[in-house]
């Protein structure tokens, strides 16, 4: 019996109400089937939510630096639990010690009982554990089919952060002007000017291309993910090299540091 069903069964003899024992056994009428749904979750997000909502980077280089994040959190995570599980094996055996060497039959009880606490938080660790690993295994594949079986250099992540910010500025500045009668908001505007973008030439594109929207659902079609992912990329390839023209104007260096990164390759790195 499993220490749910226990808790419930001892219920019964704490003088519930009448009216509650149909209650108890409907609800142990159903505890297996419940104990093994509960094996489904015990996890924070879906594998949709990972894929769809988590995974959502502009960029590929983004896209695994967020898998191996998560990764990230979850070897930690397994970690932590699984010193936890064996501390609590420590504390069960010399629970079970203390039981063989006590003399008092009350006590002996609440040894008993504090044994079954302790066992009832091995099964829900382990849950979360299980489902953990389930997650672990969501984001290996991910990372594989990101990397294609092969490895990624901090030189080629630097390689394509130009690329995921300026798609980033123009996701977010788009985002911004649609719920605001076609106006960028000025924290968007900003992160544009940074970038080396022209905020009035950046406000223009972003117009053109919300009227063409339109103009495509006055006509009757509808607008499609294809397309703003296709204006994005147009949007990179129109000012591609700005964020190299900002630092020289700044006076800053041009491009990554090949002291202080990991694999640089110039002819990767300026590509």
């Amino acid at each position: 019996m499993s220490n749910e069903l226990l808790v419930l069964k001892e219920l019964s003899n704490l003088g519930v109400p009448a009216e509650y024992e149909g209650m108890l056994t409907e609800v142990s009428n159903s505890w297996e089937s419940i104990e093994e749904t509960k094996k489904a979750f015990f996890k924070s997000h879906s594998q949709f939510m990972d894929s769809s909502l988590v995974l959502t980077h502009q960029t590929t280089h983004r896209n695994i630096q967020q898998v191996l994040s998560e990764i990230e959190r979850i070897e930690s995570a397994l970690e932590e639990a699984y010193f936890k599980y064996e501390e609590t094996l420590v504390d069960i055996d010399s629970l079970k010690y203390d039981i063989s060497q006590e003399k008092d039959v009350f006590l002996i009880k609440k040894l008993r009982l504090t044994i079954i606490k302790k066992e009832k938080e091995l099964v829900r660790g382990k849950n979360y554990v299980l489902a953990a690993i389930r997650r672990l295994a969501n984001f290996t594949e991910q990372y594989q089919e990101l990397t294609n079986g092969d490895t990624l250099t901090e030189a080629e992540f630097e390689a394509q952060e130009e690329e995921y910010h300026i798609k980033k500025a123009f996701d977010q500045a788009t985002t911004s002007a649609r719920s605001r009668g076609g106006l960028v908001d000025e924290g968007n505007f900003g992160y544009l000017n940074q970038l080396g973008i022209n905020c009035g030439l950046a406000q223009r594109l972003i117009t053109q291309y919300l009227n063409h929207e339109l103009s495509l659902m006055d006509n009757g079609e509808e607008p499609t993910f294809t397309l703003y992912q296709q204006f994005l990329q147009d949007m990179y390839q129109k000012f591609k090299g700005c964020s190299d023209k900002a630092a020289e104007f700044h006076g800053k260096r041009v491009g990554i540091s090949k002291v202080a990164t990991l694999g640089y390759d110039q002819e990767k790195t300026r590509t």
